[in-house]
């Protein structure tokens, strides 16, 4: 029996969960090209669906963690010393004030399927001073659910298209990036009809 683990899966699954868990502090990282282009892969047989979730899901529960602890243990003091920290504390100080500092347990789940928003949202968490236990469940809740989403939108796009996995992850990711806009503008139409403006 053919194991497709042997095909992309011994450099596939650890390079997708350690880009996603760097995702949380610099979030130009592609990894969402390679949480994309995981749905097409399984289609195809050429990964295993349980272990590349399981390494999407890790990689953004774990990055989340890392990104709380820092700023909630002032670690960011040790970022600063280097420019690459400065980098990755002044653009996480500015993704939070331009997407808002609300930091209910909703917005640990929600937020994060804005572009940017996973860091703003647990950057936001470890100033406002979120407890450490509901933090950890809600942002382990909103992993789980945004490694479904990303899979579920290479998945749908690999086999309707029928294209090449690279091909489909990029189709996914502007199918990804449209839904986050629209639902950026109703988060905004929500905000001004509660008179919320995030400051």
């Amino acid at each position: 029996m053919d194991v497709p683990l042997n095909e992309y899966g011994a450099w596939y699954y650890p390079l997708m969960l350690v880009l996603v868990a760097i995702d949380a502090s610099v979030p130009p990282t592609p990894s969402e090209l390679f949480v994309l282009g995981a749905g097409p892969l399984v289609a195809t047989g050429s990964l295993l669906l349980i272990p590349a979730y399981l390494a999407a899901f890790l990689g953004c529960w774990l990055g989340d963690l890392a990104l709380f602890y820092a700023f909630r243990l002032r670690l960011t003091r040790l970022l600063d010393r280097f420019t690459w920290g400065r980098w990755i504390h002044r653009n996480a100080l500015r993704l939070t004030r331009k997407i808002g500092t609300e930091t209910t347990y909703a917005g640990l789940i929600g937020i994060r399927f804005l572009s940017g928003g996973r860091t703003a949202a647990v950057v936001a968490a470890a100033l406002g001073g979120v407890a450490r236990r509901p933090f950890i469940l809600f942002t382990g809740v909103g992993s789980a659910l945004w490694a479904a989403y990303m899979m579920a939108i290479g998945y749908f796009v690999g086999t309707t298209t029928g294209l090449p996995a690279w091909a489909s992850a990029v189709i996914g990711m502007v199918v990804g990036t449209l839904i986050g806009v629209i639902f950026a503008m109703l988060l905004t139409l929500v905000r001004r009809w509660r008179g919320v403006r995030p400051r």
